[in-house]
């Protein structure tokens, strides 16, 4: 029983090697197509190409203009069992009580706001304490 079937096709990459370049088989790079250029908003709203030397940690996620703040993120360790208790105080809280925040990220800020004020009344006249930047406070286990 005989089949009409086309023979399969043959790939160019085939019988290349892939450090080795001979002359009968095509360059990768010939093959491959050139990349394009990404595209970076700028402040205008208006788009521009970016250019080959701009680093890439320039490049910008799409979303809103920045409001001239940067947030950081930092992390609290605690027990499984504590978080999921944080969690579910903030998960829990009925949406029309007025009291739920928009994110869990916004209910630890507001405890965390809480307490820091509370430590300002108590040992620094009720005045803001001078800021700690990143990297200045210990890391690891102190006892």
């Amino acid at each position: 029983m005989a089949t009409n079937r086309p023979a399969p096709k043959r790939s160019s990459f085939g019988a290349t090697h892939p450090i080795e370049h001979t002359e009968d088989a095509p360059a990768i790079a010939q093959l491959a197509p050139a990349p394009r250029p990404a595209l970076v908003p700028e402040t205008g709203g208006s788009e521009a190409v970016r250019g080959e030397t701009e680093a890439p940690s320039a490049r910008r996620k799409p979303g809103p203009a920045p409001s001239g703040k940067v947030k950081k993120k930092a992390a609290v360790w605690a027990d499984e069992e504590v978080i999921e208790r944080i969690r579910g105080a903030w998960f829990h809280t009925p949406t029309t009580s007025g009291e739920r925040e928009l994110s869990f990220s916004d209910f630890l800020l507001q405890a965390a706001l809480a307490r820091a004020s509370e430590r300002e009344k108590a040992y620094n006249k009720g005045k803001e304490f001078p800021p700690a930047p990143a990297g200045s406070i210990g890391v690891g286990r102190k006892a």
